[in-house]
């Protein structure tokens, strides 16, 4: 190998000659051992590097994969359809459309386990070898760290109370229909909030943010094919839900979608890019009317009026934008409504139902579509088993109530108020450093935390369900990330 050395001039400390040499050659033992020295720092510094890249792209990967699901799953089924010889063997009854979903899933999640466990794996080894320095700083810190402490906590005080408890007959296989078990609810904190909490750079977070609008457009569109020119084998004949299992379940799904195609809007600076985020939100919009999902309505109007509030308190450029979007939101929910009376005739039947509450709460099960059935029951229970919950779908062979609705309200079912209040500070950890720091945190973060609150409002008013709730975890992870890795040494 050709080295470069130096001669100096002694006086003057300045190079005189440079000449190429031989390793091995001219050089002396001490010479060797500092050109080895360097060679293996070089190793290592390249090592690092390639495991760095390789963790990001693992990262990118599995949260993509999930944000990216749901278009996958209108392939698969499209494909199963064309290649079908015999038509009636593949009719799309809910039963085979919750397998096939749920398989799809289940091998998604194994992705974002053996991601996570590296992830895991490659931190302890850092924290490990660095240990000098890098617990007094994390000491130092600790209030960083409080959102990934109290997940951890959750997911940890699932089984905890599962053993003192019991497992019942769905703690650990999940119901048929729901798909959740324990190890479900431990997954979402540990590895999908995990992995959405490390990806931190605004470019990675916008390339997500596009995969999610993007992907979301052939499913809104085939659904207003199937609404308005012809049905589709593929969705389930007037079910108003897409390749979902419920209309309410593809409600969430839209929410996200249309809160992220708002906010980019707002926030990008090519037209080109304006335009297309606009009419994708206003697509989403008129399937949102279509579907009449109320709680998922609801949540989008609760973030696009936040969103101003928010703008002309810390940031007056955005604010015409953002009046704008929240203008067209409403306007196409106008236009819609001559032909579809579905939002506003569910504002007017939650405007009676209120009443009918206030008026006698003990005689208004059909209330809410039924949820103040549910929520009654599953509140009037709860004293029998406050701090440890009655397990995954407890309460509906035992006493006949279903899933509350109310996700709140279903971690309190499953498994304890206590478990169901550190989901709520973990959740609340998170908003409030966003809303803290918010001047230090770029355009993207911002847009992601938005998404995550809107999807928690309509939470109040949903289920958690296999192929909804990560969405949830992955964006208050993507809120979070950046605040983490703030001045991170």
């Amino acid at each position: 190998m050709i080295l470069s050395k130096q001669i100096y001039d002694g006086t003057r400390n300045r190079p005189l000659l440079h000449f190429p040499k031989l390793k091995g050659f001219l050089m002396t033992e001490q010479e060797e051992l500092i050109w080895q020295e360097i060679q293996s720092k070089k190793k290592k510094e390249s090592r690092a590097k390639a495991l760095d890249i390789t963790i990001n792209i693992l990262l990118l990967f599995t949260v993509g994969s999930f944000l990216f699901s749901p278009c996958f799953q209108l392939i698969l089924r499209a494909l199963i359809v064309h290649n079908s010889t015999h038509f009636e063997e593949v009719t799309f009854y809910t039963r085979y459309t919750v397998e096939i979903y749920q398989d799809m899933i289940q091998k998604v999640n194994m992705i974002a386990l053996f991601t996570a466990v590296l992830c895991y794996i490659y931190m302890g080894t850092k924290l490990l070898k660095n240990k000098e320095n890098i617990c007094p700083y994390l000491k130092a810190n600790i209030k960083k760290y409080l959102p990934l402490i109290l997940m951890w906590l959750l997911a940890i005080s699932i089984p905890v109370v599962t053993i003192i408890r019991g497992a019942n007959e769905y703690d650990l296989s999940g119901h048929p229909y729901m798909h959740e078990s324990i190890f479900s609810y431990m997954l979402y904190p540990t590895c999908y909030f995990f992995c959405g909490a490390f990806i931190w750079k605004s470019k990675y977070k916008k390339g997500l943010l596009y995969l999610l609008i993007i992907s979301s457009l052939p499913m809104n569109i085939l659904f207003l094919v199937d609404e308005w020119i012809t049905k589709l084998p593929f969705f389930i004949e007037n079910n108003k839900s897409a390749v979902f299992h419920n209309s309410n379940h593809y409600g969430y799904y839209l929410a996200i979608g249309i809160i992220a195609s708002f906010l980019l809007f707002v926030y990008e600076e090519k037209m080109s890019l304006k335009i297309f985020n606009i009419i994708s939100a206003v697509l989403g919009t008129t399937v949102l009317i279509v579907n009449n999902t109320l709680g998922a309505y609801i949540a989008i109007l609760f973030v696009l009026v936040a969103f101003i509030i928010y703008s002309f308190i810390c940031n007056k450029k955005l604010l015409k934008l953002s009046c704008i979007a929240l203008v067209v939101f409403l306007v196409t929910t106008i236009v819609l409504s001559f032909k579809y009376n579905t939002i506003l005739s569910s504002f007017i039947t939650l405007s009676n139902d209120v009443g009918m509450i206030a008026s006698d709460p003990l005689e208004s099960d059909s209330a809410g579509s039924s949820r103040w059935k549910l929520w009654k029951g599953t509140v009037s229970n709860l004293p029998k088993s406050p701090l440890l919950g009655f397990g995954v779908e407890g309460l509906l062979n035992t006493h006949g109530v279903g899933t509350p609705h109310n996700e709140l309200l279903q971690y309190a079912e499953f498994f304890g108020i206590p478990v169901m209040l550190i989901y709520l500070v973990a959740v609340f950890a998170v908003f409030v450093t966003v809303l803290k720091h918010n001047r230090k945190l770029n355009s993207m973060t911002i847009i992601c935390f938005s998404i995550s609150v809107g999807y928690f409002v309509s939470s109040i008013f949903g289920v958690a369900i296999y192929y909804t709730t990560p969405f949830f975890y992955i964006f208050l992870g993507l809120s979070y990330a950046e605040w983490l890795h703030i001045n991170n040494k």
